[in-house]
């Protein structure tokens, strides 16, 4: 299993970063996750658990398929995804309120298949940049309103 996790805090209230990031995340997404160059829903109805969706990415030119599910989603404190697709991957975003603003903690999890076992330090730091480029992008769009960051720092740790 390879892991990477980053939390950062951004200058907005936990309600309106649980919203963008949770409550409207298929219509979010991509904005900050530009390599998803397609995503749908694939149930109906608003984001809950159970929901399930398809995302493509490209990166780099390679072309990768994922379907995953909601497994859990707490209101203003968590939302969990779980691939449904090979490889097994896990999501992870959390959501507390720090002195009016908002810390967004995010943990990626990969079960690489045999094949990639010898590019395993390759895929560790590709996920370590995906993890800080997650929570440096969500900081930065959340906080485009042109307020300063004058308590958005990352803390990132990485396990494998």
């Amino acid at each position: 299993m390879l892991r990477s996790q980053n939390s950062i805090v951004i200058n907005r209230s936990i309600a309106d970063v649980y919203q963008f990031v949770a409550v409207d995340f298929f219509a979010n997404y991509q904005k900050w996750s530009p390599e998803v160059c397609e995503l749908e829903q694939l149930t109906g109805g608003g984001m809950r658990v159970g929901v399930t969706g398809r995302q493509l990415r490209c990166d780099h030119g390679y072309r990768s398929e994922a379907y995953f599910r909601v497994t859990q989603m707490i209101p203003l404190r968590y939302l969990h995804f779980a691939s449904l697709s090979k490889p097994d991957f896990e999501v992870r975003y959390m959501f507390e309120e720090v002195a009016g603003a908002t810390r967004l903690s995010f943990d990626f999890q990969l079960s690489p298949p045999l094949p990639m076992l010898p590019f395993r330090r390759l895929v560790q730091y590709a996920i370590t940049q995906g993890a800080l480029r997650t929570v440096t992008n969500l900081q930065t769009i959340l906080q485009a309103d042109g307020e300063a960051s004058t308590t958005g720092s990352t803390q990132g740790t990485l396990t494998s």
